[in-house]
């Protein structure tokens, strides 16, 4: 199965909030958040500190655990920088964990490289359902509520 948006699923009835950058759409839901970054991007140091910015400055003000786990749903093909996660070892007490959905030809290779970088649990996906599981279950919850 292809991948598609988080908006485009069953689980778009729970999305909290919607953040949309220059470089990306951030979906919000009670202790997760889906990132899908657009075409042709590039996501790194600079684009992370604007948005754990923001995400902090979201879950605080709604009075939600400050705890979340990051899905990356990979729908659009772009570049990262995983070396710039070096400069954010303090998100560890925020990021329960990190996840990356992904169907394309070498994907997980490029994810293990990643993982190398992450200051959390990670996880490899090739589809939306079982990383959303994962992300619930991170949070001691057993379905999205």
């Amino acid at each position: 199965m292809p991948l598609y948006s988080i908006k485009e699923s069953d689980y778009s009835q729970y999305i909290l909030h919607k953040i949309h950058r220059p470089y990306a759409d951030f979906y919000l839901f009670d202790n997760f958040v889906v990132s899908e970054v657009h075409e042709g991007a590039i996501f790194g140091g600079m684009e992370a500190l604007d948005i754990f910015s923001l995400l902090m400055e979201f879950y605080d003000g709604v009075k939600r655990s400050m705890e979340f786990v990051y899905l990356s749903n990979r729908v659009n093909s772009y570049s990262t920088r995983p070396v710039d996660w070096l400069d954010f070892k303090f998100m560890d007490q925020y990021l329960k964990g990190y996840g990356i959905i992904d169907d394309r030809v070498r994907a997980e290779q490029n994810a293990f490289l990643e993982k190398q970088f992450v200051p959390c649990k990670f996880q490899f996906f090739n589809n939306l359902e079982t990383a959303v599981q994962w992300a619930v279950e991170l949070q001691g919850k057993h379905r999205l509520n």
